[in-house]
């Protein structure tokens, strides 16, 4: 992090600073466990690189409503709160980002004419200049990138597009954090399937031996004990294995059962 700090020393960080920003930006976007610490490690970044950020709110859009998923900055102004207003009021330099999808910007909200509903309550939250960003993670899900100043003309034009590039930045790392975390979640799901048909299809032979039936009279046996237990089909499988005394097999199938 000592690098990123160092960018709010100088009123206008030089290209070359930029540049090192964003291959950190992206060493830390990359090793990212999911989307939230991502989206943590934005904000965090924000507040530190851009110069006259006291504080950071990152906005997802997602089926229409927006959320402030990951805030940073200084106490006691709070980002969270101030992009709150926004969804409360339903209007503001965030939506008004996202909507357009062209950076928005207001160097006094003293004189700031646009959010009538918006403007002089964040004023009284301490905030008296905004900097959104719009910001694409992939097709389902967008969002901005908000940044505010506790004094006017906290953020100049250097520092705007200081934010554009890390927003565009963030954008194109942030897919395919998405992309990894819903590959990790199908496998997941894939396991899990396979855990349940494992353990059904051993069931499904206990039962034919003990009744003499066929699979799929024996899958509807723990069908129907399972929905008068109020469990999963598996739960009611494991323990039949359980009790027999046999041992919850791994994931598998036993050929010729019928489990769907």
């Amino acid at each position: 992090m000592s690098r990123i700090a160092g960018h709010r020393s100088g009123p206008r960080p030089h290209l070359v600073e930029v540049t090192a920003l964003l291959r950190e930006l992206t060493a830390r976007l990359i090793r990212a466990e999911d989307l939230q610490h991502a989206l943590d490690v934005l904000a965090g970044t924000a507040v530190a690189a851009v110069p006259g950020v006291a504080l950071c709110g990152v906005t997802v859009l997602r089926d229409g409503h927006p959320a402030t998923i990951a805030t940073a900055g200084t106490p006691p102004v709070d980002g969270a709160g101030v992009d709150q207003l926004q969804y409360d009021t339903g209007e503001g330099p965030c939506l008004e980002a996202i909507r357009s999808r062209a950076l928005t910007a207001s160097p006094d909200l003293t004189s700031e004419r646009r959010w009538t509903r918006w403007t002089p309550r964040a004023r009284e939250l301490g905030v008296h200049s905004v900097l959104s960003v719009p910001m694409d993670v992939d097709e389902a899900v967008v969002g901005a990138l908000n940044l505010y100043g506790t004094r006017p003309a906290a953020m100049d034009d250097q520092a705007q597009l200081t934010a554009l590039l890390i927003a565009e930045h963030a954008g194109l790392l942030l897919g395919s954090v998405v992309e990894r975390g819903e590959r990790a979640e199908l496998t997941a799901r894939l396991v899990e399937d396979l855990r349940e048909g494992a353990a059904l299809d051993h069931a499904i032979g206990i039962v034919m031996a003990q009744r003499r039936c066929t699979a799929a009279e024996a899958l509807a046996v723990l069908r129907d004990a399972a929905e008068a237990l109020d469990v999963r089909p598996r739960v009611v499988a494991e323990r039949l294995i359980a009790a027999v005394g046999g041992p919850v097999p791994p994931t598998g199938r036993i050929s010729g059962s019928a489990t769907g």
